[in-house]
């Protein structure tokens, strides 16, 4: 997958999960017939109490940079 489209699919998920603002993901070819890839974004949030939590989104999207399903941690 080229960088433009991995960009590409960074400003969706970090438009729609602020907490991602400045995190790189992890692209892996998921499937070589199909053409899929999966990207990981994986993060530490502060929540109440001052305690940290991991967060990761991870999203599959085809060749072309169209994201096919959106799956997060809590």
């Amino acid at each position: 997958m080229n960088r433009d489209l991995v960009n590409d699919i960074t400003r969706q998920i970090q438009r729609k999960f602020p907490e991602f603002s400045g995190v790189r993901p992890k692209v892996q070819k998921q499937n070589a017939t199909a053409g899929t890839y999966v990207l990981t974004f994986s993060t530490r949030v502060e929540v109440a109490g001052g305690k940290k939590l991991s967060r990761s989104v991870r999203v599959v999207a085809n060749g072309q940079g169209k994201i096919l399903k959106i799956s997060t941690s809590r």
